[in-house]
Formats: structure tokens, sequence, C-alpha cells
């Protein structure tokens, strides 16, 4: 548990800082600037393949997992990239696009505990996966 915390960090404290400097520098309040920032799709992506990485090699000494499942994660993983970039790349700042931005990182977020959790549990169970 302490590691996918530990990982998920990682991942998000770096973009926290970036995104309170950034703010700051613009002279926006630093609650504004972290919730409008379009930098938290790029945690999200990082977050979707991250976990398919743990996932995969976690469980690399395990049962073997079914093909099926790992194009489907991948496919997950890319669908959510698509969308995180689809929203990074719109003008508009509007209230639906900051919903959609913020809902993608909860599902990335969720997504990255079950599965990276999943291959950080199968790596304590199985030993270690091949990298």
């Amino acid at each position: 548990m302490i590691q996918l915390i530990e990982e998920f960090l990682l991942i998000n404290v770096p973009i926290l800082l970036y995104v309170m400097i950034e703010a700051d520098h613009r002279g926006q309040a630093i609650m504004h600037g972290i919730i409008q920032s379009p930098e938290w799709c790029i945690g999200t992506v990082v977050m979707s393949f991250q976990a398919l990485r743990l996932y995969i090699y976690g469980t690399a000494h395990g049962p073997r997992k079914s093909p099926g499942l790992l194009v489907a994660l991948f496919l997950f993983a890319t669908l959510i990239t698509v969308a995180a970039f689809y929203l990074l790349s719109m003008h508009e700042h509007s209230a639906t696009a900051l919903n959609m931005k913020w809902l993608i990182f909860v599902v990335a977020s969720i997504f990255f505990v079950f599965f990276g959790g999943g291959g950080l549990w199968g790596e304590s169970h199985y030993g270690k996966g091949e990298a």
C-alpha cells in the first residue's frame, strides 16, 4: 500500500508543484490555478500507463494473464490518453471541459489503484517481474 502511494505521489507531486508555481507566476489564486490547470491531463496519461506497467511487471511470475485482458487494459489506457489530450487541446475553459478533465483524472486514479495496486500485490506475492 505504501509503495502504491509513493508511486502516485511521484507522478502527481511534481505536477502539483509546477501548477502552484505557474499560478503564482500568473498572479492567480493557487487553488484556482490548481483546479483550472491543464497539466493534470498529463498526470492522467502517466498514471494510466504506469498502472499498466505495474500490473504487467508485478504479475509476471503469477498465473498466466489472458491476452484479452492485457489488450483491454492497453486500450483503456489509450482511451484515457486520447480523452486527456482532447481536453488538453480544447481552447475553451468551460465548466463541462473542466468537469470532464477531473472525471478522467479520477477514473485514471481508480485504474491506477486497482491495476497498479494489483501489480504491486502480485510482485509481493509471486516475486519480481521482468523489467
